[in-house]
């Protein structure tokens, strides 16, 4: 049971990680500002899937602490994202950070992020929700 409940709070950590970005890209697009915290974020996800390439590159991000590390983040990542599409979704994050870029394609990057990140936010809550531990829900209900 420990371990089922572990790997179902990663997938809500994942879908709460993706609600926390989208409202700062939300707010980025309806004000133009970027908040600190955005740009932390972006680049902490940034790092996430581009270490998400290599195996020496995966051990780096262990030891760093970035998101995105888990098997279940990863595995939700994938579904979503897939593995060659890492790379762009990666691009479209540095855009948003890049100083002095151009503010209509941070905004489309913005927008489209925005949809990724709902889509992975979506996929971790149903795994999160998926129904095989009756066990889990009774621990929650209590």
């Amino acid at each position: 049971m420990l371990a089922d409940y572990e790997a179902r709070s990663r997938y809500l950590s994942l879908a709460l990680d993706a609600r926390r970005v989208m409202d700062l890209l939300l707010a980025f697009v309806q004000t133009g500002e970027r908040a600190p915290r955005l740009l932390l974020s972006v680049r902490e996800i940034v790092e996430s899937l581009q270490s998400m390439g290599s195996t020496e590159s995966l051990l780096a991000s262990l030891q760093n602490r970035l998101p995105y590390r888990n098997y279940e983040q990863i595995s939700a990542l994938d579904e979503v994202v897939g593995v060659e599409d890492r790379k762009l979704l990666a691009e479209k994050l540095a855009i948003l950070i890049a100083e002095g870029g151009d503010r209509q394609l941070q905004t489309q990057s913005a927008q489209e992020t925005i949809r990724i990140l709902y889509e992975i936010e979506s996929r971790a809550l149903h795994r999160f929700n998926e129904p095989g531990s009756s066990q889990f829900t009774a621990a929650l209900a209590v």
